[in-house]
């Protein structure tokens, strides 16, 4: 037995399992799976277009009862300038050229932001334990106090801290 299980009592799960929430490589059935075996299972929703992710969402709704986790990048847009796309693209240049590998592509955003519809999905998603965001503190203008509003039902654990800010957000 677990000395302290405030962390598996706050998830809603039996055993100190999380399933890594890798974006495009964790499908409904295997976060369905870890989360019927007792653990957390998770699914990256980092790249996934938001239509995507609702149907993902559904599937593994339908697949188990038990908690699991969402887990979406929160960053700024990357922002280039002109001269710092050119300075790059010249340097990539020689071995762009050397593999035949045609022009240097421009730069493109990684991942999409954590915006208002991803917001709207993982708060709406019923058996959601919890939602990993890959930031400290979850900006207002990305929902960050929806998110902090819905956080714990119930007096929040003694290693919260005191702003409320916290990276598990429970949404039991």
């Amino acid at each position: 037995m677990w000395p302290r299980t405030d962390f598996l009592e706050l998830l809603g799960i039996a055993h100190p399992v999380i399933q890594a929430p890798m974006s495009g490589f964790t499908p409904p059935q295997l976060a369905a799976a870890v989360s019927n075996a007792g653990g957390l299972g998770s699914i990256g929703c980092a790249g996934l277009p938001p239509a995507l992710l609702r149907e993902q969402v559904a599937s593994l709704r339908h697949a188990t009862n038990r908690p699991f986790n969402l887990n979406f990048f929160v960053h700024a847009r990357p922002h280039a300038s002109p001269e710092m796309t050119a300075g790059a693209q010249a340097k990539l240049a020689p071995y762009f050229k050397e593999f035949a590998l045609g022009a240097v592509p421009e730069p493109k955003e990684p991942f999409p932001t954590f915006d208002a519809e991803r917001l709207e999905l993982s708060l709406s998603s019923g058996r959601v334990s919890s939602a990993f965001i890959l930031a400290c503190r979850l900006p207002r203008r990305c929902g960050g106090s929806k998110m902090r509003a819905r956080s714990f039902s119930a007096q929040p654990p003694q290693w919260a801290r005191p702003d409320g800010s916290r990276q598990a957000v429970s949404t039991r």
